[in-house]
C-alpha cells in the first residue's frame, strides 16, 4: 500500500483546516490581538478526522501522479 509522509499529511490538514475557517489548535486563539475576530477550535476527533481527509487526499494525488 502507497504511504505518505506524516508531516505532510499534517500540513496539508492544517491547510484545509484553515482553509474551511477554522483553528487547528485553540491555543493559537490565545496568542490573537484583542479585536480581531474568534474562530472556532478543534476538537480531537475533528482533528483525527481532516487527517483522514488530508492523507485520502495525498494518497489520491500520489496514485494520480503515477499513472
Amino acid at each position: 500500500m502507497p504511504q505518505v509522509d506524516e508531516i505532510a499529511v499534517l500540513r496539508r490538514a492544517k491547510q484545509i483546516c484553515k482553509r474551511d475557517g477554522w483553528v487547528w489548535d485553540a491555543s493559537v486563539l490565545m496568542m490573537l490581538k484583542p479585536g480581531l475576530p474568534n474562530k472556532p477550535a478543534l476538537d480531537r476527533m475533528a482533528r483525527a478526522r481532516y487527517l483522514a481527509r488530508a492523507r485520502t487526499e495525498l494518497l489520491k494525488e500520489q496514485r494520480e501522479r503515477g499513472r
